[in-house]
C-alpha cells in the first residue's frame, strides 16, 4: 500500500517531463536554461554551488555558462545521497545535448529559478515550493536564468538532497505495513549552521544511480589505493622482520661468542691461578725444604762449636797412629788391578827419574787425581808416586786402563816419610790444596826446605781470602815467600775470580804470585761399552743447596704429561748420578726417576756415556764465578753433550759450542730435551762424537802444559843422571 504513492509520484514526474518535452519541441527559437547540481568541470558540487546549462537558438551550438554563473536543479525522486557530475556520460547532460543536437531546440528548465532571497515566496522546503506553485507539474519556465542577489551579511541558501526511505512495521493481526519516509541530513551533516537557509530537494532515481556508479568507483579507486598502500605496508613491515630476524640472528651469534670468549678467558684465567697455585705451593714447599735444611745445618754448627768448647784437649795424634788408622781404611778398600803395576827394579844403575808425589787428601776428588797423574805420566823420564788419604769407587780400576808404567803402587798419604829409602820429590802435586797444607803440614816443610816445586789445585776461591775464617792464605805464604809454588785451577773463570777478588787482600809483595796462576782440565780418556737407552743425566750431589731438583722434576713431570702419544718420549729416563739424601720425587714419574749412587768410576762413566745429554743444573751463582763444577769436565770425559746456554760455554771456557747442547735464552731444560728427542738418531750421535773429540784434543793440551811447566821449573836438587841407586832402593815401574 505504501508503493502506490511513490508509484503515483513517478507517473506524475513522468507526465511533467513529457510536457516539458514537448513545449521545448514547440518553442525553437527561445533560449532556455537547463539547471543542474553539477558543476562544468565533472564534478558533483557542494553545497551552494551552482551549474548553468545554456543553448542558443536553432542553429546555433550550445554552451555552458561560466563558472561564476553557475545554476542548480532540483531533480525530483532517486535515493542517492551524491551528487551526479556533469560529464559528457552523464544521462541527463546526454538527454540534453541530444536533444539541442536533433531537434535544435531550447532547452527546458526543470525547476524553477530560484527565488530571490527576499522575496516573500522563500521556503525552506519542498513542500512550501510545492505549494507557491501549485504542483510539480505546474512549475514555471525560467526565461532568463537569474541568480539571487543576498546582502553582503545575509547567506545563500543550501540545497539538501533528501531520499525516501522504507520502513516494515507488523501490525497486531500479523500483517506487514510498507511506509515510506523522507528523511533531512541535520546542519551537522551538511556541514552548515543554523543561520544558513536550507532548501531540502529530492534527487531522482538515475541521479541517485549515477551517484552510486561513482561511489563505487570512488570506492573501487579507493579500495584499489588502499590495497596498494597496504601491500607497500606488508612489504615494508616484511623488510623490517627480516632486518629485525637478521639483527636478532647476528646478536645472538655475538651474544655466542661473547659468551664462548668469556667460558674461555674463565678457562684460561682458572688454569693460570691453578697454575700459579701449584707453583706456589711448590715455591713455599721448596723454600720451607730450604729453611729447614738451613736450619739443620745452623743447629749442627752450633751444636759442633758447643763440643768443641766444651770439649777436653787431646794429644795430637802421631804419625804412626794416622798410618795405621790410614793402613786400616785402605785394607776395607778394593783395589782391583793395582798389582798389575809395574814390578819392582832392585839395585841398578838407572838414570835418575824425575821423582814426581801425588796427593789426594780430600777424599772427593779422584777424577783430578785421575786427570794429573794421567798428564804428568807422559813427561819423559818422570814417575809418580801416589799418596791417597781415602780413595773411593775404585778410582785405580780406571787408572789401570790408562796402561802406564812409570807409576807406584798407591799408598796412604799420611804415611809420607823421607830417608834414604825414600827421597825428597822434585814435584808435589796437590790435587785438593786445601786439605794438602793441613794434613801433610810437617812433610810439606821439609819438601819445601828440600826445594819442592808445589803445585796447589785450587777448589774453592773465596776460601783463599785474606780475611776468610779458613786462613788458607796464611798456610801457604811461606810457599809464596820461597816463590815455589804455581796455582792451578779447573777453569778460567775460578782464576779469574782469584785475581780479581781474591789477590787484591793478600799483601802487596805477596801478589805478584798470580803470575803462576794456570788452568788445568780435570779430563781423562775412559773405555766403556755403549748400550742403547734413551736417557739424560744429572751428577753430583744430591743436596739441594748444590741442584735445584725440584725445579727439575717439575720440568720433567710436565714434560711428560704433555705429550703421553710420543712413544719416544714415555721411554725417556732419567738417572740422578750422585751420593747424599734423596730428593723428593713425585709420585708420577717415580717409576721413570733411577738413582744412581755408590757407582765405581767405570760404571759411572758408562751411564753417563749411554745418555745423549747431561744437565748440570746449577744449584747456585757461584758455579759461573768461584767454584768449577764437576758435571762439565764428566761430559767430555764422557762424550755425552752438557746442555747450557752460551754463559755456560764462556764460562767454562774450553768448551766449544759444537761440543755441548746450546739452549737458548728463554729455553728450559727439558724443552732442550724434547728438541733434541725430534731429531734424527743419527745426529744426536754426531754431536757426541764432537764431545769425544774435544775431550781428546783438552787431554793433548793438559800434556802439553806438563811438559811446558816441568822445563820452566827451577830445581833446587841438580841432577846428572849418573846418581848411583842406594842399596835397598826400590822402583816400581
Amino acid at each position: 500500500m505504501l508503493l502506490k504513492p511513490f508509484n503515483t509520484l513517478v507517473a506524475l514526474f513522468t507526465a511533467v517531463i513529457i510536457f516539458l518535452t514537448v513545449s521545448i519541441l514547440w518553442n525553437p527559437g527561445e533560449d532556455v536554461q537547463a539547471i543542474v547540481p553539477f558543476s562544468t568541470n565533472g564534478q558533483p558540487t557542494s553545497n551552494g554551488d551552482l551549474a548553468t546549462v545554456a543553448s542558443a537558438k536553432e542553429g546555433s551550438d550550445s554552451k555552458v555558462v561560466s563558472e561564476s554563473e553557475e545554476k542548480t536543479i532540483a531533480v525530483v525522486g532517486g535515493d542517492s545521497e551524491a551528487e551526479q557530475p556533469e560529464t559528457a556520460d552523464s544521462p541527463i547532460h546526454k538527454s540534453v545535448i541530444e536533444t539541442q543536437e536533433t531537434e535544435s531546440a531550447p532547452a527546458v528548465s526543470l525547476v524553477p529559478p530560484v527565488p530571490e532571497q527576499n522575496s516573500e515566496t522563500k521556503s525552506d522546503n519542498i513542500a512550501d515550493i510545492g505549494q507557491e506553485t501549485g504542483s510539480v507539474s505546474q512549475l514555471p519556465i525560467a526565461q532568463e536564468p537569474q541568480m539571487p542577489e543576498f546582502k553582503n551579511e545575509e547567506k545563500a541558501p543550501e540545497y539538501i538532497p533528501t531520499f525516501p526511505t522504507e520502513s516494515t512495521e507488523t501490525n497486531n493481526d500479523g500483517t506487514q505495513q510498507v511506509e515510506t519516509q523522507v528523511e533531512q541530513p541535520s546542519l551537522e551533516e551538511v556541514g552548515t549552521d543554523s543561520n544558513t537557509p536550507v532548501i531540502p530537494v529530492l534527487v531522482s532515481d538515475e541521479q541517485h544511480a549515477t551517484s552510486e556508479e561513482g561511489v563505487l568507483k570512488s570506492t573501487f579507486a579507493d579500495a584499489e589505493e588502499s590495497q596498494n598502500i597496504a601491500e607497500e605496508a606488508a612489504v615494508k613491515a616484511a623488510e623490517e622482520d627480516r632486518k629485525k630476524k637478521e639483527a636478532e640472528e647476528k646478536a645472538a651469534v655475538e651474544k655466542a661468542a661473547a659468551e664462548k670468549a668469556a667460558a674461555e678467558k674463565a678457562a684460561a684465567e682458572k688454569a693460570a691461578a691453578e697454575k700459579a697455585a701449584a707453583e706456589k705451593a711448590a715455591a713455599e714447599k721448596a723454600a720451607a725444604e730450604k729453611a729447614a735444611a738451613e736450619k739443620a745445618v745452623a743447629e749442627k754448627a752450633v751444636a759442633e762449636k758447643a763440643a768443641a768448647e766444651n770439649a777436653q784437649p787431646q794429644a795430637e795424634k802421631t804419625p804412626e797412629q794416622l798410618e795405621k788408622e790410614a793402613l786400616e781404611y785402605l785394607d776395607k778398600v778394593t783395589f782391583d788391578g793395582v798389582t798389575e803395576f809395574a814390578p819392582p827394579i832392585e839395585k841398578g844403575n838407572l838414570p835418575n827419574p824425575l821423582r814426581i808425589f801425588l796427593t789426594e787428601n780430600g777424599g772427593s776428588h779422584e777424577e783430578v787425581f785421575a786427570a794429573l797423574i794421567y798428564a804428568f805420566a807422559q813427561l819423559p823420564n818422570s814417575y809418580i808416586y801416589q799418596y791417597l788419604f781415602r780413595p773411593r769407587f775404585n778410582i785405580f780400576a780406571v787408572l789401570r786402563t790408562f796402561g802406564l808404567k812409570n807409576v807406584s803402587k798407591p799408598r796412604v798419604s799420611t804415611s809420607m816419610k823421607f830417608d834414604d829409602m825414600n827421597p825428597y820429590p822434585d814435584i808435589l802435586l796437590g790435587t785438593t790444596c786445601e786439605f794438602d797444607i793441613r794434613r801433610l803440614r810437617h812433610q810439606m816443610t821439609i819438601m819445601r826446605e828440600k826445594g819442592t816445586h808445589f803445585f796447589c789445585t785450587i777448589h774453592h776461591a773465596d776460601r783463599w781470602h785474606a780475611s776468610s775464617k779458613h786462613r788458607f792464605y796464611h798456610d801457604i805464604k811461606p810457599w809464596v815467600e820461597s816463590g815455589r809454588v804455581t796455582f792451578l785451577f779447573l777453569s778460567g773463570h775460578t782464576k779469574k775470580y782469584m785475581e780479581d777478588t781474591v789477590i787484591p787482600s793478600w799483601n802487596l809483595e805477596h801478589q805478584s804470585i798470580k803470575e803462576n796462576f794456570r788452568v788445568f782440565v780435570p779430563v781423562f780418556p775412559v773405555q766403556v761399552e755403549n748400550k742403547k737407552e734413551l736417557s739424560f743425566s744429572l751428577q753430583g750431589n744430591y743436596e739441594s743447596e748444590r741442584r735445584d731438583y725440584a725445579a727439575i722434576f717439575r720440568q720433567f713431570e710436565n714434560f711428560a704429561k704433555k705429550e703421553p702419544e710420543n712413544e719416544r718420549l714415555q721411554q725417556l729416563r732419567m738417572h740422578l748420578i750422585g751420593h747424599g739424601k734423596h730428593p723428593s720425587v713425585p709420585e708420577s714419574i717415580k717409576d721413570r726417576v733411577e738413582f744412581n749412587e755408590g757407582l765405581e768410576f767405570a760404571e759411572f762413566y758408562k751411564i753417563l756415556s749411554d745418555s745423549f745429554a747431561l744437565l748440570p743444573a746449577f744449584a747456585s751463582e757461584e758455579y759461573y764465578d768461584r767454584k768449577a763444577s764437576s758435571s762439565v769436565p764428566a761430559s767430555l770425559i764422557a762424550g755425552v753433550p752438557i746442555v747450557g746456554k752460551r754463559r755456560l760455554y764462556k764460562t767454562y771456557d774450553y768448551l766449544t759450542e759444537d761440543s755441548i747442547w746450546l739452549q737458548g735464552e728463554d729455553e728450559g731444560d727439558l724443552e732442550v730435551i724434547g728438541r733434541i728427542l725430534d731429531l734424527p738418531e743419527g745426529k744426536i750421535e754426531e754431536q757426541k762424537a764432537r764431545t769425544a773429540a774435544r775431550n781428546k784434543e783438552v787431554i793433548e793440551e793438559n800434556i802439553g802444559k806438563a811438559l811446558t811447566w816441568s822445563k820452566d821449573i827451577d830445581f833446587k836438587i841438580k841432577r846428572t843422571g849418573k846418581e848411583v841407586v842406594k842399596a835397598g832402593w826400590t822402583w816400581e815401574w
